[in-house]
């Protein structure tokens, strides 16, 4: 059984469902894309556009992979001795390859909100690369293999350490691309043009496996401002964390209405019922998970990737990465500066 069966589904988005997935019998009959389920590839059948002939091609996908990914975040100082007012989150970031993955790993991708010049670090082989993201929105963070091309890539079974940043920016979850070392696709005299071009597109677009990691997300102003803080924080549980699915409606609800008091509360200037707020805040996430306010020291790959809302109301990881934010916010408002 192939290792992507969710992929097709996200393709189901109103284009025909990719060439209408037409029988595999069909496939060199008329244009369009087919999955098999066998084999985990795909039949491209296109028109030529120099000699009207259809050209079929076999597209291999970059999903034949299943792995894990373990962050750790923690605090490690300021930003300068004379600025003690920034503090600097690091982030690492451990993948390892499932053992009955079919492809080794050779790249992943993250979006993050921002990193501390200079504090990229990459895995030997691995090099990373920062840049601004396509219409803003933060910086595209990438880790590519350079090995050669039969040995391209992490193996199956393998783990690769050392991915690492420093931010400014407290942590929040976000989804991390994942691909397996695919070949080159060989396409018979172009590449599709039309509606199999755009559905080709859209496969492209999702060749890969996502996997949630925490990344620098929630920003910190200079001076410290607890409630622009937890308005982002708030943000980010209502679109990001509802948008990943990472979180019951329910619990969204409870959280909502004390980060409202919260954040009207620090607004007013009322330290105590802010304190009071946050408690109830931290309440609720330890009420999911005993351990959440624990010293993060990165999730198992196994916790961190396969806990399911439906066993609880939010993923642990999740859970983790606000229960760290809302400390901080109660340390600095405390006077007590990490």
């Amino acid at each position: 059984m192939p290792l992507n069966k969710t992929l097709v589904v996200s393709f189901m988005l109103g284009v025909a469902v990719i060439g209408a997935f037409a029988s595999q019998a069909n496939a060199a009959a008329q244009e369009g894309i087919v999955y098999n389920p066998t084999t985990g590839d795909y039949t491209v059948t296109y028109k030529s556009g120099y000699s009207g002939q259809l050209e079929v091609v076999t597209f291999i996908p970059a999903t034949k992979i299943d792995p894990s990914v373990k962050s750790v975040y923690k605090t490690v100082g300021y930003i300068s001795m004379s600025d003690k007012g920034r503090t600097v989150f690091s982030y690492e970031y451990k993948v390892k390859n499932g053992a009955k993955s079919q492809q080794r790993i050779n790249q992943t991708i993250v979006l993050v909100r921002s990193l501390v010049s200079g504090s990229l670090a990459s895995p030997e082989g691995w090099p990373g690369n920062a840049v601004l993201a396509l219409g803003g929105g933060g910086v595209r963070l990438s880790w590519s293999t350079l090995a050669r091309e039969e040995l391209r890539g992490l193996a199956p079974g393998a783990v690769l350490k050392d991915m690492a940043l420093e931010s400014l920016d407290l942590p929040g979850v976000a989804r991390m691309e994942i691909m397996g070392n695919r070949p080159i696709t060989k396409w018979m005299s172009h590449y599709p043009a039309g509606e199999v071009g755009d559905q080709m597109d859209l496969l492209l677009n999702n060749d890969f496996i996502p996997r949630m990691v925490a990344v620098p997300r929630i920003p910190v102003p200079n001076p410290f401002d607890a409630a622009a803080v937890l308005a982002s924080l708030k943000t980010h549980l209502d679109q990001d964390l509802v948008a990943l699915k990472l979180v019951e409606p329910a619990l969204v609800t409870e959280l909502d209405r004390w980060l409202d008091a919260a954040i009207a509360a620090a607004k007013t200037g009322n330290s105590a019922a802010l304190k009071a707020d946050i408690k109830e805040l931290r309440k609720l996430l330890k009420r999911e998970y005993g351990e959440v306010d624990k010293e993060n020291a990165g999730e198992d790959f196994d916790d961190e990737n396969k806990n399911k809302p439906a066993k609880r109301q939010i993923d642990k990881l999740a859970a983790r990465v606000l229960d760290f934010d809302l400390n901080y916010v109660e340390k600095r408002i405390k006077g007590d500066k990490d």
